[in-house]
């Protein structure tokens, strides 16, 4: 082989190697951000135990738009909720990272049932008359449309049965069946349809009530074991919120029908006993913190008419006030609270329809 051809090869082979070499560079180049991708979630699983930076007098918003039926995840480290266009949402209270959780059909919601325990739920659409509730089954991941004739509905506590109001005509009955409505059976008549329903956390009592007429002012208490009713009069707000022991419950009470304010009282399902709050407030502003002992209730304050947040002993029946806005601009207007389970910070859908948190005191002035 002469030289010319060796020297041509050998350019060739030359050739082949810077582009080889070119080529591994590129692709070692073209890798660089997974390392960055690594290390970012590193960062953000290391932030993941921070708390929010907040001052103890202001309000911390954390969502990035407006919610629907927040509730706290069963470690209570972040918030449920879905968007008005049926989106649902997981938002890590520490990080703020907000992740989708995908559903199969994208309801126009209005509000959500929550169970005690389970992953299920049930998602209401439309108002009034157009009310629909559709009952979702995290397992098969799908949603089933309950019958218009279901006009209210609450989780049994083990999250596996439901406790419905079942109207047909002039007739309206209480049930109890699957969450798909399944081996269903009837407990007793109510004495009247559309009433919204609550149950205990022991799951044997069950409040019925017409929450979207403040003036019916009547609590409808149903024993599922003797399946006998009782009527207890409300004042201002005709609604009930239960305890974590399943017994006592807050409410406005109105024992002789005809006062109609917003007096908060606790009562109690088993000993038939009722304790005056001596605070002025609605049940939609009041959350009990795990243990049950005490309550929180967002009110207007006796002393200064601006909207502070209270803790209320139950046994003791002290009242202290645990937050007030400082600045003469922030306004509450508290919805829909949700404690943490230390208890030390509260969580709650503002006027503005997001969600905010406030760190609580021991006692502000």
């Amino acid at each position: 082989m002469n030289k010319r051809v060796l020297i041509a090869l050998g350019s060739i082979l030359g050739l082949i190697i810077v582009i080889v070499v070119f080529i591994v560079i590129v692709n070692s180049r073209s890798k660089a951000p997974t390392a960055t991708e690594n290390n970012t979630e590193t960062t953000q699983n290391n932030t993941e135990n921070q708390k929010p930076a907040a001052s103890p007098d202001q309000l911390t918003k954390l969502s990035d738009g407006a919610v629907l039926a927040p509730i706290l995840s069963y470690d209570g480290k972040a918030s449920w909720f879905f968007t008005t266009d049926g989106h649902l949402y997981k938002l890590n209270l520490s990080t703020g990272l907000k992740q989708e959780y995908l559903l199969p059909t994208y309801l126009n919601v209005t509000d959500a049932i929550w169970p005690l325990n389970g992953n299920d739920f049930i998602v209401i659409t439309g108002t009034g008359a157009t009310k629909t509730f559709n009952y979702y089954n995290a397992e098969t991941k799908a949603f089933s449309e309950y019958p218009s004739n279901v006009k209210s509905v609450d989780f049994t506590p083990d999250g596996k049965h439901v406790i419905y109001n079942w109207v047909s005509g002039a007739k309206s009955t209480l049930s109890l069946a699957d969450p798909d409505l399944k081996n269903y059976q009837n407990i007793v008549d109510l004495p009247t349809g559309g009433l919204t329903l609550k149950v205990s956390a022991l799951g044997n009592k069950v409040f019925a009530y017409d929450h979207a007429n403040s003036d019916d002012g009547k609590l409808n208490l149903v024993d599922l074991d003797s399946k006998k009713l009782v009527t207890i009069r409300t004042g201002g707000d005709n609604s009930v919120l239960w305890s974590p022991d399943g017994k006592k419950f807050v409410y406005n009470r109105d024992p002789d029908g005809k006062t109609k304010d917003n007096i908060l009282w606790l009562g109690d399902s088993e000993e038939v006993t009722n304790k005056q709050l001596n605070i002025r407030g609605y049940v939609s502003q009041a959350v009990f913190d795990q243990s049950g002992r005490y309550l929180f209730v967002s009110a207007v304050g006796l002393d200064d008419q601006t909207e502070s947040i209270w803790k209320i002993d139950t046994q003791t029946l002290q009242k202290t006030k645990v937050f007030k806005v400082k600045d003469l601009v922030t306004t509450i207007n508290a919805k829909n609270l949700l404690i943490s389970p230390d208890a030390q910070i509260l969580y709650f859908k503002n006027a503005d329809g997001y969600l905010y948190s406030v760190m609580l005191s021991s006692e502000v002035k």
